[in-house]
């Protein structure tokens, strides 16, 4: 369970706060899908890169933050 928080949180802080799209290219698989995808948003591994870049952009502090995770059922 450390590996998977440990991934999240690699995610979080240098792919999302940080920007770095290499970790989103390690971490998401190539046939990664977002469910959730913004209207007119590609729901791969790109669209998500392409999202948070905007983020990035429009916002330049920002800083994402885990504050619970859950993972099979056990919250850290």
């Amino acid at each position: 369970m450390d590996d998977l928080k440990s991934l999240m949180r690699r995610f979080v802080d240098e792919f999302q706060s940080q920007g770095d799209e290499a970790v989103a290219d390690e971490l998401l698989a190539d046939t990664f899908r977002n469910h959730t995808a913004p209207p007119g948003m590609s729901p791969d591994k790109q669209g998500v890169k392409a999202y948070f870049a905007a983020f990035q952009r429009a916002v330049p502090d920002l800083h994402a933050q885990v504050h619970d995770m859950l993972v099979d059922g056990d919250r850290w």
